[in-house]
């Protein structure tokens, strides 16, 4: 058994893996964005030498950790104690190397479940476990030769997912004028204006005083857990022209890729994203990118039901005085 195989069995005999072939794929993918394969193995712009591009500078260097990393798996090999001599990854044979970054990956915190999910043959844990634990790379989705070595379904932000294929953007919205019977049967079909029209009902508003909406950006969506989300909030991050850094800003807005949607479905309400993940940063990157421009143009960073409409705020206002929006959500 060689040296990489015996790293291969020992994960798989701890995480019960019934089939270690995908980590093999894994394996092969790195190797193939680090250096095409091993044809490109020493940096111009780092320290970073060998198929796996482990930096080699300062004493307490990734090729160091690595070994030591390995040793766990690897009591006995005499050349790991050369090679922390010589400090030259490509010193070593291709196995060595392969060992040496299926140790260093496994043996760091927190990568159990993408291994499970690696086995499985999830490209997406593939991709994320690489950024995380190896390479770090903000944005894995920005980053067309990850996207295709991995296998990514990658969607430019101005392309609409299917999720929001029929949910208007907020450039369209502004281009769009609808009367007031249309404002009437839309309050109806979302059943928010009794609750909205309520003063009394302060659970109907944030605490920056704006109406919440029952739509959304991207209209209401259902998370792995059944529950419908259609904002998913998060903070500002800094203060912005009056508004505090921990402001709620939604996450759930136009631009987010089918990756980053397919991330939010698996969030719960109440518990914020893993800022550890790059695909969560990317997420609240965007938010704040968009919170910011609506908050530019004197805009809440929320969505207001009907802000499309030119005279919305007029329209509900004469709803108030006639009486007319009880009767219009009656059947």
């Amino acid at each position: 058994m060689s040296d990489y195989e015996t790293v291969r069995a020992d994960i798989a005999n701890a995480l019960e893996l019934d089939n270690t072939d995908n980590i093999d794929v894994f394996t092969d993918r790195v190797a193939e964005i680090e250096s095409n394969n091993g044809e490109d193995t020493v940096s111009t712009i780092s320290s970073a030498r060998g198929i796996f591009q482990f930096l080699t500078e300062g004493a307490n260097n990734a090729f160091q950790t690595g070994l030591n990393r390995l040793e766990r798996h690897l009591e006995d090999a005499e050349w790991i104690d050369e090679a922390r001599e010589h400090n030259d990854p490509n010193r070593l044979t291709e196995n060595q190397q392969r060992a040496l970054f299926l140790a260093n990956i496994y043996q760091q915190e927190g990568t159990d479940d993408y291994l499970i999910r690696i086995a499985e043959g999830d490209n997406q844990a593939m991709a994320e476990a690489y950024s995380r634990f190896h390479h770090t790379v903000e944005d894995i989705h920005n980053d067309p030769r990850i996207s295709r070595i991995f296998g990514l379904d990658q969607i430019p932000a101005s392309t609409p997912t299917e999720e929001q294929a029929d949910v208007p953007t907020m450039e369209w919205q502004e281009e769009q004028r609808i009367t007031e019977d249309e404002v009437i049967r839309r309050a109806r079909a979302a059943n928010t204006f009794n609750e909205a029209m309520s003063e009394s009902d302060p659970s109907m508003y944030r605490k920056d005083g704006s109406r919440k909406s029952s739509q959304g950006f991207l209209g209401p969506i259902k998370n792995t857990a059944g529950e419908t989300m259609t904002e998913f909030s998060t903070d500002l991050g800094s203060e912005y022209k009056g508004y505090a850094a921990d402001s709620d800003i939604p996450t759930m807005v136009p631009g987010l890729n089918a990756a980053e949607l397919a991330l939010l479905k698996q969030s719960r309400g109440g518990k914020p994203l893993d800022m550890s993940m790059p695909l969560a940063r990317s997420i609240v990157n965007k938010a704040r990118k968009h919170a910011k421009k609506r908050i530019d143009a004197g805009l809440s960073p929320f969505y207001q039901d009907l802000e499309e409409h030119t005279d919305y705020k007029e329209v509900i206002k004469k709803a108030r005085t006639a009486n007319t929006f009880p009767e219009a959500m009656q059947e």
